[in-house]
């Protein structure tokens, strides 16, 4: 369980999973603009009135990994789940968040005219919103569909998902319901919770575009080691920290047993890692081997 959510404001398809995951457990969505010395203040705001634990929902490219660093300084338990489309992030929402979901709510993501209707719909259903394109299912959602094993039923929104995208998404055991996109908000509660939502967005605009006025960006040198380590979160620094006493190199299934993650948390550092230049990986045997990246070798070692 997550006290806050945190997510960028104009990124709206990770908005989107954000703000249905934040109506399931209760915990406020915080958005963030482009200005990390204005979004810092914010999120110092939010440690202030006890936060003890944060996810963070997007790629270090827009969510900075100065993010983690602020919240872990505040006291706060930090995780982040990504991927490298809006496709993927969704389905990591879904599938680290939602595991004994019935059903989930899919919708075309490159249509932002359906965004509110499935996160109205979510709440309706208590169902992950899993973002598609019109015509094409991708594998990873084949392989979603495998680790969520209470899964019945696919809420299929609007009507521009091909037939054969439908198709493909019944042929993984799933019952198809469509549900239409009005655009028109609700009745009652429903009607509320639409107008929060267009509220919400109007703020997070509104304060993206004045602490790009207001504020300066600020940015950061990698100069020695301890510059890379205020720059990492407290799991990338044990993992760093292991590969080092184990002479820059580490089989990558015996991090989860001496860090204590669990294996697909070990993978998503990885990956995160590796995408930063930290660390490079390559295959050995049925496992993979785990090294300092020849970037920050020298700084790390002192060599």
């Amino acid at each position: 369980m997550f006290d806050m959510i945190v997510v960028r404001g104009d990124i709206y398809a990770d908005w989107v999973v954000a703000t249905a995951y934040g109506w399931k457990i209760g915990a406020p969505v915080v958005t963030l603009g482009s200005d990390m010395t204005q979004n810092e203040i914010l999120l110092k705001r939010y440690a202030s009135m006890g936060a003890k634990s944060a996810l963070i929902i997007g790629d270090p490219k827009v969510v900075p990994r100065e993010v983690d660093v602020i919240l872990e300084n505040n006291g706060l338990h930090v995780e982040r789940i990504m991927g490298l489309t809006r496709v993927e992030t969704s389905i990591n929402v879904a599938v680290y968040l939602w595991t004994n979901t019935s059903s989930i709510i899919v919708v075309n993501g490159w249509n932002e005219s359906n965004y509110l209707d499935a996160i109205r719909y979510s709440r309706i259903y208590n169902a992950p919103v899993i973002f598609v394109k019109a015509d094409e299912l991708p594998n990873i959602f084949l392989t979603a569909v495998k680790r969520m094993p209470m899964l019945e039923t696919a809420y299929v929104l609007g009507n521009d998902i091909s037939s054969s995208v439908v198709s493909k998404i019944k042929d993984c055991n799933l019952k198809i319901i469509r549900l239409n996109a009005t655009g028109n908000p609700p009745r009652g509660e429903n009607r509320r919770f639409l107008m929060q939502s267009w509220i919400l967005i109007i703020i997070s605009f509104v304060l993206g575009l004045l602490s790009s006025i207001i504020f300066h960006k600020t940015r950061y040198k990698l100069i020695g080691k301890e510059n890379i380590y205020s720059l990492l979160i407290r799991d990338e620094r044990i993992v760093l920290d292991l590969i080092l006493k184990n002479k820059g190199k580490i089989e990558q299934e015996k991090l989860s047993e001496l860090t204590g993650f669990s294996k697909p948390k070990i993978t998503r550092l990885i990956t995160e890692m590796i995408e930063r230049n930290l660390i490079t990986r390559e295959r050995f045997g049925k496992t993979y081997i785990i090294k300092i990246s020849d970037q920050i070798s020298p700084i790390l070692t002192g060599s």
